[in-house]
């Protein structure tokens, strides 16, 4: 497919000299107009030419996308990824044309008959449902509309897709050279700012939001890098290159001072030694019963106010080492209005235990819950940030339903890649789950301190991830 679009490129080069042309004449009309569409007709352009060139490109064109994607605020308090999701969008279309083309054959029966998709679809399904109960159905609609398309495009397209070892490859490569590109970019400005703590957020923009989003990326795609030579490159086999980007990656993340990157990269190397012993089952109960347990004891005799913040020691702080010993004193800033939100989501919960309060509706009705004895300096949230850990959001949200199926849909992804490890022998497609295996590892500790599941710098790689991990399973 891939020499026959290039072969069709090479004889009639006319549809990209005419993407070459609309783009910058895209980007001045949507200036001069002050309308994004005029922007995002060039990318609606390219995809409809790949659907008929080649689809698989359009899809590895996403890779490039990801990392340079920045967040945009448009009319009605609403935001998006620009241009991923738009993007997004278009492929989801045209892989509904693609589906139509040849519905028999290309319809994704595996994907969805397999546990790991059934699961993914009552998990989708449950955030429908718990739209029409929301606090303000729009914004919950609008929520359900954004995973609609994630989980179409990066699930269902991506397990269409990557079935190949070298389509596969080129997704990865693309998203990793336009990483190293904007590590390459930052890094040089961090430089010129003397690779302080404080200016680490400064010098993301405009590809990442701030320090987590660009540290999120890297250690999400930290083990495709780690694992490159045997599970990815032609080659099969490392070099002093290789063992230079990881160093370099490990240097990256490092500088973001981002704690919940370092822990992920501990949990990954513990993943994969609960793996390796087979001890996957137990590791999750232990895992399980503690997180239960701890919420009992705390929630006994209201336990948890004995951890109450002093307001006027917890303060932002502008130095790594000082954050530090801030975070084990309960006196960094950001930890403890955690603290506040997650109170709040617990007790939505316990409000509304069936249905929640709708997706995307944790901001709208947080307030009546929190406790007054964890407020801090940023506790008034004029950016409207969430809850800041995605269990706790979905049990605000869409009850304990919605928590279960999430639960139930990594543990069930885990499991089956416990199972596969141990079939497979080894070889590149070991290599290659270990990989996703280990980045969705990563993926669950940022979920503990965030909610990033939809964002185009995490989310993209969790589905991508869980298909690839379906496509194993049944041998693709």
């Amino acid at each position: 497919m891939r020499g026959a679009a290039l072969a069709l490129l090479h004889r009639r080069p006319w549809p990209l000299v005419a993407w070459a042309l609309l783009v910058p004449a895209g980007i001045w009309l949507a200036v001069a107009m002050e309308q994004l569409i005029w922007a995002v007709i060039p990318l609606l352009v390219l995809v409809a030419a790949y659907v008929v060139v080649d689809l698989l490109g359009a899809f590895v064109f996403l890779g490039v996308l990801i990392p340079l994607s920045t967040e945009l605020d448009l009319p009605g308090g609403f935001s998006t990824d620009f241009p991923v999701e738009f993007y997004t969008i278009g492929l989801m279309f045209a892989y509904f044309l693609w589906l139509l083309g040849n519905l028999k054959k290309r319809f994704p029966v595996q994907m969805v008959l397999h546990p790991i998709g059934l699961l993914l679809l009552a998990h989708w399904g449950w955030t429908f449902l718990t739209s029409f109960s929301a606090l303000h159905p729009l914004i919950s609609i609008k929520f359900f509309l954004a995973k609609s398309w994630y989980i179409v495009v990066y699930f269902f397209m991506a397990g269409s897709l990557l079935q190949q070892e070298d389509g596969i490859r080129r997704f990865f490569r693309a998203a990793l050279w336009m990483l190293f590109a904007t590590i390459f970019i930052i890094m040089l400005r961090h430089a010129a700012a003397g690779f302080t703590f404080d200016s680490a957020n400064k010098v993301m923009a405009p590809f990442y939001r701030n320090h987590v989003d660009y540290a999120a990326i890297m250690t999400v795609l930290f083990p495709v890098v780690w694992y490159w030579p045997h599970g990815f490159s032609a080659k099969k086999s490392g070099s002093r290159w290789h063992l230079l980007l990881v160093l370099w990656l490990l240097l990256a993340i490092q500088l973001t001072y981002t704690r919940t990157a370092y822990i992920s990269l501990l949990m990954a190397a513990g993943l994969y030694v609960v793996l390796r012993l087979r001890l996957l089952k137990p590791a999750l109960v232990l895992a399980f019963g503690l997180a239960v347990g701890g919420l009992l004891y705390l929630a006994s005799q209201n336990r948890y106010l004995d951890y109450a913040p002093n307001y006027q020691t917890t303060i932002a702080h502008h130095r790594f080492d000082n954050l530090i010993e801030a975070t084990y004193k309960l006196e960094d800033i950001s930890t403890m209005e955690r603290f506040y939100r997650w109170i709040a989501g617990v007790q939505m919960g316990r409000e509304r235990p069936l249905l929640g309060y709708g997706p995307g509706n944790f901001y709208e009705g947080y307030r009546p819950y929190t406790v007054t004895s964890f407020k801090t300096y940023v506790s008034d949230n004029p950016e409207r940030s969430g809850i800041h850990n995605y269990f706790l959001m979905l049990l605000a949200e869409q009850g304990f339903p919605g928590l279960f199926l999430f639960v139930a849909l990594l543990f069930y992804a885990f499991f089956t890649a416990e199972r596969l490890y141990h079939r497979l022998p080894k070889g590149p497609k070991r290599y290659r789950l270990l990989s996703l295996t280990l980045g969705l590892g990563v993926i669950t500790s940022f979920l503990l301190m965030n909610d990033m599941i939809e964002t185009d710098k995490v989310g993209t790689f969790f589905f991508i991830y869980l298909a690839l991990l379906v496509n194993g399973e049944w041998g693709v």
